[in-house]
């Protein structure tokens, strides 16, 4: 019990330390890179999170008004939620390439393996697939880099 409240002191501490206790917060760096775990701190900090897929679709504003951390996944468009929540806080978490690489292909096959694998365009184990992460994931990373250079 007291591992846990230990833990939980210190994801207050590093939220509270990065500014996450009142702005509305977007993890936008890819899947298999922490997601689950900001979503942990998010949730530790008592702020309404979603961590899924459904928020990176600007179609789905209304999961930005009912939530303030957002996380699993790169958004349909970061410039747009930007200039739509001034203040807000963006994490852009990373990965080494070949532990990302190899998550990816065991959350795929473990989908496989209980039925749940969608089928979805670009989510499955071909060489194609990876290189195409890879290049979008290079891509996103500078863009990001590029967009937020003047701030923190």
């Amino acid at each position: 019990m007291e591992l846990v409240n230990r833990a939980g002191r210190r994801m207050r501490l590093l939220g509270n330390a990065l500014g996450l206790r009142s702005a509305k917060v977007f993890a936008i760096g890819f899947n298999k890179t922490g997601t689950t775990s900001l979503h942990a701190l998010f949730e530790s900090l008592a702020r309404p999170s979603f961590h899924g897929v459904e928020w990176r679709s600007s179609a789905r504003s209304d999961l930005w008004r009912r939530y303030d951390c957002f996380s699993d996944g790169v958004p349909e468009d970061f410039r747009l939620l930007d200039r739509s929540f001034p203040g807000a806080r963006f994490i852009l978490q990373v990965r080494e390439l070949a532990p990302w690489v190899y998550s990816r292909l065991a959350h795929i096959e473990r989908e496989k393996a209980r039925g749940t694998h969608g089928g979805l365009p670009g989510w499955d184990t071909t060489a194609d697939s990876v290189q195409a992460w890879v290049r979008r994931r290079n891509e996103h990373h500078l863009q990001v880099m590029e967009y937020f250079a003047d701030r923190p």
